[in-house]
């Protein structure tokens, strides 16, 4: 009998998923975040609309979480649609073969779209109750084939105690395993007998493996009237060769402990975890820095994208749990003597730390202090807009110290204030600076300048002594 084909059950611990989600999910705030920079206005009009609509229905509960609900399903890929289904004997519906293979780009949006309303209603208390609720509900919705699953498995280990009562095996091989909603229907379904003692159903291969308490030839008689209840349930089973039947035994408990232990240690300390974790524990640095390349190379300009406005507040609570998770990762790989390579497992260590201290490393590197002054020189000081990070301070002190005639140039994006030593008589065109730091996305709100005379390098004032006044310098904005 030709076994029937298996489906893939699209699990967060497949091979591969995790991989996707974060892919789907870089890719999905890298484009928003860009859209809504490079289109501010159109992207503006579009949340307002959306908030408006919003306003209109929120007096009303149930639309707000009908529309989570929505999420929730598409993220699970309709996992509960599917146990309704099943309670009725209406067999697979196919969801999860359709939108199974989508699961990490929709439980990616879901986890974008959760991020940005917590960040909306972080300063509003008021919304708390309602938004946990629909964090919750969503976060039901999405996971429940993980939890399916988790039960699944739950009940087989509750069962391995009864297998010694056994005295035959047999596999049957049946279609219409989409998910492991359905898995658990045909689990139930073989298990309602009193002589099958144990089961196991992989989604999978296709088929299930049962433990029966009779002989084999006593077996052999009853398991038509197991097909006939698969079958009339929506499944349609045949009977295997109950001698032929090659079931798999559960392994031990530290086979499994080890099995778990090493594909968390290679998904936590993939190349994409390691990216994801050294963006988030940096306030996204390494971005900012291909916006400001993208923009000197006058392709893309965006000035600063405002991720450390985001995730600077929360940065080193974010470092905590990445150096936290890299501390279990090792642990992990030390205690379960896995066969990765430990260089690699190094590199990807390493390559997380050097993007999490990025910022700091950017602004140990900004380039030599100020030096002295040697001749006559004007001081700039500037109010700047549009700074957010370490990133965008390195490359606003580039442009002003690559213009003709400045000496040096110190910047603080914290206080958005930059002081700009200029030689005298260099012909500096405060207006164009202005112009080029407004095509990168950064704009100039008050300039003054004053005038010194210092030679000695160490003082910029009058040689009277006297410290010299602010002159206020007009730009043309």
């Amino acid at each position: 009998m030709a076994a029937a084909k298996g489906t893939e059950m699209h699990l967060v611990f497949s091979t591969g998923f995790i991989t996707k989600f974060l892919s789907s999910f870089f890719v999905l705030a890298v484009t928003t975040a860009t859209v809504w920079h490079c289109y501010r206005m159109e992207a503006q009009r579009a949340f307002d609309l959306v908030h408006i609509q919003f306003m209109a229905v929120a007096h009303n509960v149930v639309a707000p979480f009908a529309w989570w609900s929505l999420l929730g399903l598409l993220s699970s890929a309709c996992c509960i649609i599917q146990i309704l289904l099943n309670l009725m004997s209406m067999g697979c519906a196919g969801f999860n073969t359709y939108l199974g293979p989508l699961r990490p780009f929709f439980l990616a949006i879901t986890l974008l779209i959760q991020c940005l309303v917590w960040g909306v209603a972080s300063a509003r208390p008021q919304q708390w109750p309602a938004l946990i609720a629909s964090t919750l509900l969503v976060s039901a919705l999405s996971f429940l084939p993980e939890m399916l699953y988790a039960r699944q498995q739950w009940h087989q280990q509750a069962t391995t105690a009864a297998k010694p009562e056994a005295q035959s095996e047999a596999c049957l091989h049946v279609e219409g395993l989409g998910c492991i909603s359905c898995a658990n229907k045909v689990q139930a379904l073989v298990e309602a007998r009193d002589d099958v003692v144990a089961s196991s159903v992989s989604v999978e291969k296709a088929q299930a493996t049962l433990y029966i308490s009779l002989p084999q030839d006593e077996a052999r008689a009853v398991l038509p009237e197991i097909c006939a209840a698969c079958t009339a349930a929506g499944f349609a089973a045949t009977v295997g060769d109950v001698q032929g039947c090659q079931a798999e035994e559960p392994p031990a408990k530290a086979a499994t402990r080890h099995e778990k232990s090493s594909t968390i240690v290679s998904l936590a300390s993939s190349w994409p975890g390691a990216l994801v974790a050294g963006l988030l524990s940096s306030s996204c640095c390494l971005l900012q820095l291909a916006f400001n390349a993208l923009s000197a190379m006058d392709l893309l300009h965006v000035g600063c994208a405002g991720f450390n406005k985001t995730l600077g507040p929360i940065r080193w609570h974010l470092r905590g749990v990445t150096l936290l998770g890299l501390g279990c990762v090792w642990l992990m790989h030390l205690r379960s003597k896995t066969q990765q390579s430990q260089a690699k497992l190094m590199a990807r260590t390493v390559f997380t730390l050097l993007l999490m201290f990025l910022p700091e490393l950017l602004l140990m590197g900004g380039g030599p202090a100020l030096a002295p002054p040697t001749g006559d020189i004007e001081r700039y000081e500037l109010q700047l807009e549009g700074m957010g990070c370490e990133a965008c301070q390195l490359h606003v002190q580039k442009v002003l110290e690559s213009t003709s005639g400045v000496v040096g140039a110190e910047v603080n994006f914290k206080t958005g204030r930059a002081e700009v030593l200029v030689a005298k008589d260099w012909a500096f065109d405060i207006n164009a600076t202005q112009t080029q730091l407004t095509v990168d996305g950064y704009t100039i709100l008050d300039a003054n300048k004053t005038a010194t005379t210092s030679r000695q390098g160490t003082s910029l004032q009058h040689p009277s002594g006297q410290t010299t006044v602010p002159v206020p310098v007009k730009l043309d904005l």
